[in-house]
């Protein structure tokens, strides 16, 4: 074994455990760093979460972004409610009387938000439920969700849909955004 002597300190010291100790401590710092740093964006696109809606709905643009440092799938899921009995909670302070459930699909749109969004979303792809979107660090996705109005419905009607992010990979990462619709005569 390698011994340092210090006579003025009367002990030695073994240069082995000492280099042992220091890649224990390189190796737990260099795990530390590599960990999740769990952060996400979910927002509605241009803050627009209330919408007339006539005959072929309202489209409710989200941008999600990864933010953290690593991969991540994010659940993203629709869940249409009524509007409570709360006037604070209702468009125009109406009463629950004129609440409504809509039909709600989701999908997953391809380009940027800082595009004209409309164009880049394929209408054909829509899911009743849930979807799923795969990011990598700082890239971002749009979603899009589309509130139908069937044939039929009175006008002035409102609704809520609460839209709901969850992350695969860090459990604490759950938002969930509502968007209010009120419907129209006319498109």
């Amino acid at each position: 074994m390698n011994y340092i002597y210090n006579p003025s300190k009367m002990y030695f010291i073994n240069i082995s455990k000492i280099l042992f100790v220091i890649v224990m401590l390189m190796s737990s710092s260099i795990i530390v760093a590599q960990s999740q740093k769990c952060n996400v964006d979910f927002e509605v696109a241009h803050n627009r979460n209330i919408k007339f809606a006539g005959e072929s709905g309202a489209d409710f643009i989200f941008v999600v972004t990864n933010k953290s440092n690593k991969v991540d799938t994010y659940l993203i899921s629709v869940n249409d409610t009524k509007l409570q009995n709360k006037p604070k909670n209702n468009l125009n302070g109406f009463s629950n009387n004129n609440n409504v459930s809509l039909p709600v699909k989701i999908e997953l749109g391809s380009k940027n938000i800082r595009n004209k969004t409309s164009k880049y979303i394929q209408k054909n792809n829509f899911s009743e439920q849930s979807i799923a979107v795969t990011l990598n660090p700082n890239e971002e996705k749009l979603v899009m969700v589309k509130i139908e109005v069937p044939k039929g419905t009175a006008i002035g009607r409102k609704n809520t849909t609460n839209v709901t992010l969850k992350s695969t990979n860090c459990k604490s990462v759950s938002i969930t955004k509502q968007v209010y619709t009120e419907t129209v005569l006319g498109e």
